[in-house]
């Protein structure tokens, strides 16, 4: 097994193409406290952090683990290929759009605002799919116990 190197950017405000290329396999990419700035990382890395980041895009083409988006507002996450996992704790306003694989687990915690739009097998872009932040909890008396479930506002 390899070891894992930390890329560590902070504080960087209005840059548009800042390219991120001292990546290897074993990067974890850190990015901190920016804003305004749309970073691009085209090497394949190990995950990818953004902490406390305002207004910021985020151009990756493969994550190995996973992308983690935390106490940030206004973030847009381009995944060019894959990453297995997208996390995001404590966000508002953050729109991912999947250009290639669909196969990804996005787990969201304390954040509204969430969509997700893919390229169909048609090759055009499908309408935003809002991450629900609303939750119903009912108690089920089949199976003797409260059950949480997303509350849907509307049903079509």
């Amino acid at each position: 097994m390899f070891n894992s190197t930390i890329k560590k950017y902070e504080k960087i405000d209005g840059v548009n193409g800042f390219q991120i290329n001292d990546v290897e396999l074993n990067s974890s990419i850190f990015v901190e406290q920016c804003k305004n700035t749309e970073f691009i990382i085209n090497k394949k890395c190990k995950s990818i952090t953004f902490n406390n980041c305002l207004q910021s895009t985020l151009i990756f083409n493969k994550v190995i683990s996973t992308v983690e988006i935390i106490n940030s507002k206004n973030i847009i996450i381009y995944c060019l290929d894959s990453a297995p996992g997208i996390n995001i704790d404590n966000c508002f306003s953050v729109k991912i759009y999947l250009a290639k694989e669909r196969n990804v687990d996005i787990i969201t915690s304390k954040s509204s605002d969430v969509n997700i739009t893919y390229i169909q097998d048609d090759g055009s872009y499908a309408k935003d799919t809002p991450i629900t932040t609303q939750f119903i909890t009912q108690y089920d008396y089949e199976q003797n116990k409260f059950i949480t479930k997303p509350y849907e506002m509307f049903i079509w």
